[in-house]
């Protein structure tokens, strides 16, 4: 303990005694520490002799597992049960089954409201007859309003006469009971005693003249010395220098009557040196006649806790020379009190002299732009538990009307040391940012129009290509027509007149003729394929190809094709399109696998590289795959064309059709090994 300057000396020695100055889980502000012993025996014999005889059943309630963990006599009496079979056991075990649902109920008002009013139950006694009784049930909390335990009353609904008279017998035992009291005043000696002796916090006895009469020891193991050693010292040889007259004035309002008791933190040294914090609460003990008997010291280690609020303070003292050296500012929101507290940058960063700076978030939003006000509250008002961030972009209101551009971050946090929620963040300046993205915007804007110029260059583009195809359908088919049409009537008049060469000359001609109308259909549909609008929807590619597959076949019935086309295959483009490409490369198929006895074809679906892709594969004459790019090029063959008529279109349009679906399509042969054909689409769903 601390010397007092206005302290009492001690009668034997002289020197000055010093007031008890340790805290431990202190009482109110006022309340004595300990009433005289015969005030308290009385007291304490009273309530208990109340408890226990009382004519209701009274059991004490965990409010962890809600077993019961005390009750009195009457519970033993009424329900059969000794104490021991009583105490330990979870309540709910003593009610009887058709009033469990009741008894739910009863707890679920006592969680919500902390307590019940005359609920109506049933309770089993051990003999297995049943009692109906009314409960009340009361909340018994700490200083900080935790639930520690409840106190349950169960009054015989059916014994109203009787609890009357038994009432009445035991307030006569009860006042009887008083006149014993000093008789029992050991009992309560004893119990005082154990209390002192194992408590968790440390207590010491001083008299009015300041002599140390007891030390408990857990006062020892806090501060390290024995009760003789602490005897042998005063408090102030033990207390840090500067806190010896820590407590001086509180001490003298306390000896004076001004207060009941005083709560401080002081540092003492422990034995070996070292020094320890203790949270110290002083009061006094006074006679019935209102004389100070003795003052307790009760001692509270807080070392742990005064530390880590000392490193917690160094913190904040790094992070707020850190905030004044960010280029960004930072605001801390008190969300109890709505109290702002923000760093230098951050009313630079607002255009405004430190004293200017808003003292609340209300304030801080008032300088946020009209337009951006109710995007920023919204926001900031979606946030509700921590760890939850926000960020969002606001023009604020600089000196003359002016607005700059600045972005809030934040979020909210717990701060564990006072339990208080408060909502932090940083201001960031982002005018740079965006005055690009205004330049971009105008950019993207130019870009837009160029690409709706474009656009329409293109549109012009395609009208005047799709009056040339069908300038090039009309005007080249007509002299085809003719150059076959006379070369058949040659044929068909003048045959007698030709020999076999001039024949042949004749067929040669309609031949090219012909091939030549393919040739430019091939061309125009490849034209219409690069301009047709599409639609996309969900294709059954197996149901097309099996159609596709009976068609050619149905056009060469002798030939021997074996078809496998696997089931389930699903994918989404043009169908009039996809048919196009199944076509082509069933066709292609057909062709190049006709020297092939059977011909094999198949049409799949495979996983490759983390994709689908749909694939055409026939066991033909393949090709040298160094080639392959050539074949999706228009007119690009590989074979000679006695061997196997085509245009050179067919692939070509496959590619295009296949690029307009976002997809791509490759294709892998060797001679005389086949060929297989690759597609993938890649549509958005519609």
């Amino acid at each position: 303990m601390v010397r007092n300057r206005e302290r009492d000396k001690d009668e034997s020695t002289g020197r000055r005694t010093a007031p008890p100055t340790r805290d431990a889980s202190p009482p109110e502000q006022g309340a004595a520490v300990r009433p005289s012993h015969t005030t308290l025996e009385s007291d304490y014999e009273y309530y208990r002799d109340v408890f226990e005889n009382s004519p209701d059943m009274i059991v004490s309630v965990s409010a962890e597992d809600k077993t019961i963990i005390r009750c009195n006599q009457t519970v033993v009496e009424v329900l059969g049960f000794s104490k021991d079979e009583v105490i330990g056991r979870p309540v709910v075990d003593f009610y009887a089954r058709e009033c469990l649902a009741d008894v739910q109920l009863a707890m679920q008002s006592f969680t919500t409201h902390g307590f019940v009013r005359d609920a109506h139950l049933i309770l089993r006694r051990k003999d297995g007859k049943t009692i109906p009784v009314t409960l009340n049930v009361t909340a018994m909390r700490d200083e900080n309003g935790k639930i520690l335990y409840s106190r349950s009353i169960w009054r015989d609904a059916t014994q109203g006469d009787r609890i009357i008279e038994e009432s009445r017998r035991r307030n006569a035992t009860l006042l009887s009971a008083n006149v014993n009291l000093r008789s029992r005043y050991q009992s309560a000696e004893v119990m005082f005693r154990s209390l002192f002796t194992h408590a968790g916090m440390g207590i010491t006895i001083v008299s009015p003249a300041g002599k140390i009469l007891e030390v408990n020891p857990a006062l020892e193991e806090i501060l390290g010395y024995s009760s003789e050693e602490l005897r042998a010292v005063s408090f102030e040889d033990i207390t840090h220098p500067d806190d010896i007259d820590l407590d001086t004035e509180f001490y003298a309002e306390l000896m004076s009557g001004q207060r009941t008791s005083y709560r401080v933190t002081k540092r003492y040294y422990h034995s070996t040196g070292r020094l320890i914090y203790a949270r110290l609460t002083v009061s006094l003990i006074r006679t019935p006649t209102g004389d100070i008997q003795h003052v307790v010291g009760m001692f509270e280690d807080v070392t742990e806790r005064q530390e880590a609020q000392l490193r917690l303070q160094e913190s904040r003292r790094r992070f707020e020379l850190a905030a004044e050296g960010s280029a960004d500012g930072i605001w801390d929101v008190n969300l109890e009190t709505g109290a702002l507290v923000a760093s230098g940058r951050m009313a630079e960063m607002l255009g405004l002299d430190q004293d200017e700076m808003p003292e609340s978030i209300e304030e801080l939003l008032d300088l946020v732009h009209e337009l951006d006000r109710e995007q920023v509250e919204e926001t900031i008002g979606r946030l509700r538990e921590p760890g939850r961030r926000f960020s969002v972009d606001c023009r604020f209101r600089f000196a003359g009307g002016e607005y700059r551009w600045r972005q809030m971050r934040g979020g909210i946090v717990e701060v564990a040391a006072d339990e208080s929620f408060r909502m932090v963040g940083v201001l960031s300046d982002i005018a740079l940012r965006k005055r690009t993205e205004n330049q971009l915007h105008n950019l993207n804007v130019q870009l837009e129009r160029r690409v709706r110029q474009r656009t329409r260059a293109l549109e012009q583009a395609n009208k005047e290509l799709e009056a040339f195809s069908y300038s090039v359908s009309h005007d080249l088919r007509a002299p085809l027509r003719a150059l076959d049409g006379f070369s058949q009537l040659l044929l068909e008049d003048y045959a007698d007149a030709l020999d076999a060469t001039g024949r042949d000359f004749l067929n040669r001609i309609r031949g090219a003729a012909q091939s030549m109308g393919a040739l430019i259909d091939d061309i125009l549909r490849l034209s219409r394929v690069t301009r047709m609008e599409l639609t996309i929807v969900n294709i059954d590619l197996s149901r097309m190809a099996r159609e596709l597959a009976q068609n050619l076949h149905a056009q060469e019935p002798d030939r021997a094709i074996e078809w496998k086309i696997q089931p389930g295959i699903a994918v989404r483009g043009d169908e009039r399109l996809i048919r196009i490409v199944l076509t082509n490369l069933l066709e292609n198929a057909m062709k190049y696998s006709r020297p092939r006895k059977p011909a094999i074809i198949e049409v799949g679906m495979e996983l490759h590289e983390d994709a689908l892709r749909c694939f055409v594969r026939d066991n033909g004459v393949g090709f040298d795959h160094r080639y392959a790019k050539k074949l999706f090029k228009a007119f690009q063959r590989l074979h000679n064309k006695a061997d196997f008529e085509g245009s050179g279109i067919g692939l070509a349009t496959v590619a295009r059709i296949i690029n307009r679906h976002g997809g791509e399509v490759s294709a892998l042969s060797e001679p005389d090994k086949g060929a297989a054909f690759y597609f993938t689409l890649n549509c958005e769903a519609e």
